[in-house]
């Protein structure tokens, strides 16, 4: 072995790698303490390209979080499958009620959760319905949380088979028990 490799390997041996050792730990300690937040990180990061990342970008994730980190009231996945849908698939007869190909509803959800877009280009509406439908279902906590659901039935029972002034009052009232999050979607999606 030659002397330049046994610096490499051994840091004791003159001082020459234990210097380096040093410097680059300090490197390491300066470009971490650098670093954007973890939360911003995880949305930033290149790695999570090229490797499953720790947490899911899209999928799973809170209506709070995904606006948090946008300057949108509405989740981006939420938003591009709403205007491909428009541009592409309102003539669709049942396209929420036909589903779409797995496998690509499958591939399209790791790609946003790799790296938090995905291309529609080649993909038919009702696998894009169908990635919408998939993305409502894994929220943690639905559009309409389950303690405000109790106040929607008791309204939808009360008034069954007429719409009045008092109804839609009593509507909005509700609708507005949301979380801004999920009162934000939902005006969105109606």
């Amino acid at each position: 072995m030659s002397n330049s490799q046994e610096d490499m390997v051994s840091p004791t041996k003159g001082g020459g790698a234990g210097g380096r050792t040093k410097e680059f730990v300090s490197w390491v300690k300066k470009a971490f303490n650098k670093s954007p937040s973890p939360q911003k990180r995880r949305f930033l990061s290149l790695d999570s390209i090229n490797s499953p990342p720790s947490k899911p970008l899209v999928f799973g994730v809170g209506l709070d979080e995904l606006t948090l980190v946008s300057s949108h009231k509405v989740p981006f996945i939420v938003r591009k499958i709403v205007e491909h849908i428009e541009e592409n698939g309102l003539t669709e007869q049942g396209l929420y009620r036909v589903n779409g190909n797995t496998r690509l509803i499958n591939e399209l959800k790791n790609t946003f959760d790799k790296i938090g877009d995905a291309d529609f280009s080649s993909v038919d509406t009702a696998t894009v319905g169908g990635l919408l439908k998939l993305w409502l279902r894994e929220l943690p906590t639905p559009v309409i949380p389950d303690e405000v659901v109790p106040d929607f039935v008791e309204i939808q029972e009360t008034n069954v088979g007429h719409t009045s002034p008092e109804h839609l009052a009593q509507l909005r009232e509700a609708i507005h028990k949301l979380p801004k999050a999920n009162f934000e979607l939902l005006k969105y999606l109606i």
